[in-house]
């Protein structure tokens, strides 16, 4: 192999291996924005659920206690 040839090797297996790494982060970031999506999506389910038995207990509790029901009366 002549050196003039020899000489670019190396900085042609570094490119390639930045290029090959650069593809990997772009994808992995992808992946993980589409997987915090679903996350986000999930806690909002989660709080409009616990939006939901919150109102239910106050509902609850106003009908026991304002009322007077459930007290020894």
């Amino acid at each position: 192999m002549s050196p003039e040839l020899a000489q670019w090797i190396t900085p042609a297996i570094l490119i390639l291996g930045f290029l090959y790494l650069d593809r990997s982060i772009r994808s992995a970031r992808g992946e993980l924005r589409s997987f915090r999506d679903r996350v986000d999506e999930q806690i909002g389910d989660l709080r409009d659920r616990m939006g939901r038995i919150e109102g239910t207990l106050d509902v609850l509790r106003d009908f026991f206690v304002r009322d007077g029901r459930g007290t020894a009366a």
